[in-house]
């Protein structure tokens, strides 16, 4: 290996951990910082808040102001982890219907959104995906 692969190499490895772990965790710290002024429209840095970090928590009922974290990290394992994790096996195929029935059930337990009309799109799309998985498990199956 050169030099110059040696280091896009390592370039690539840092900017692939700082998509997976550090940009989640930023939002994380953004919104667990300003939780106090998210809601509170009395504060005078409530609407500055809203501005700039509202569409991460504004559609989401007040005590889920961290859900968009959880949409990120499902994200990032359906369409990440999945995509280096054994690709063509049940193994990979198991995590995605795992993924999305754990989401799923999170989903119907707490139905973060405001509006009723968003946890039932969520549920539907979620359902949606976990059968869509759960169909390429079968597929795997009559392969082998």
């Amino acid at each position: 290996m050169n030099k110059e692969h040696a280091h896009y190499l390592q370039l690539t490895i840092w900017s692939v951990v700082f998509i997976i772990l550090g940009i989640p965790f930023i939002v994380a710290l953004l919104l667990f910082y300003n939780r106090k002024y998210l809601h509170n429209e009395k504060s005078p840095k409530h609407k500055d808040i809203q501005f700039r970090l509202g569409g991460l928590y504004m559609q989401y009922e007040n005590n889920f102001w961290f859900f968009e974290i959880v949409v990120m990290i499902v994200k990032q394992i359906m369409t990440g982890a999945l995509g280096i994790l054994k690709p063509g096996t049940p193994i990979q195929v198991g995590l995605a219907v795992l993924t999305m029935f754990m989401y799923l059930m999170f989903l119907l337990r707490f139905t973060p959104f405001k509006q009723d009309a968003d946890d039932m799109l969520a549920f539907i799309s979620t359902l949606a995906t976990l059968f869509i998985a759960m169909i390429g498990l079968l597929d795997l199956k009559n392969l082998n």
